[in-house]
């Protein structure tokens, strides 16, 4: 009696699988070997015991599984190539004090003056230092 319900259990297991592998494409497009034995060990790396995975037979469950190791791996790469990217930081560029920008005005008026091209602006930029000069 038990070698009967035994046999029948085997010939509906492996209707199962039959229907199993025409189903799987539809929803794992690029099902193969290779991808039930990465999905295989990503399930006993999560802790899913090697009987359950023995006895899944229904497709969706399988695509789920699939999806979500793909997901996890993706998701995986991104973060070490967050870590990989360096951050470019810009230096920061101090603007020059009131006494350099002065001084430089003050400098750039004297060379145009000993070469006979100062201007206007020259003279007074000049003249005020003379003063400043004077009367600190």
């Amino acid at each position: 009696m038990s070698k009967k319900i035994y046999e029948q259990q085997a010939e509906g297991f492996s209707e199962s699988i039959k229907v199993f592998q025409q189903e799987i494409v539809k929803h794992v497009p690029d099902w193969s070997d290779d991808v039930a034995v990465k999905n295989r060990n990503f399930a006993l790396n999560l802790g899913i015991s090697e009987q359950i995975l023995d006895g899944i037979t229904d497709p969706i469950v399988v695509k789920v599984l699939d999806e979500y190791r793909r997901l996890k791996e993706t998701s995986e790469k991104g973060q070490v190539k967050r870590k990989k990217a360096s951050v470019k930081r810009v230096p920061t560029k101090k603007g020059s004090s009131a006494k350099t920008k002065k001084s430089n005005k003050v400098e750039a008026a004297r060379k145009n003056a000993s070469k006979g091209r100062a201007s206007e602006k020259d003279k007074s930029v000049l003249f005020d230092n003379v003063i400043d000069d004077i009367f600190s």
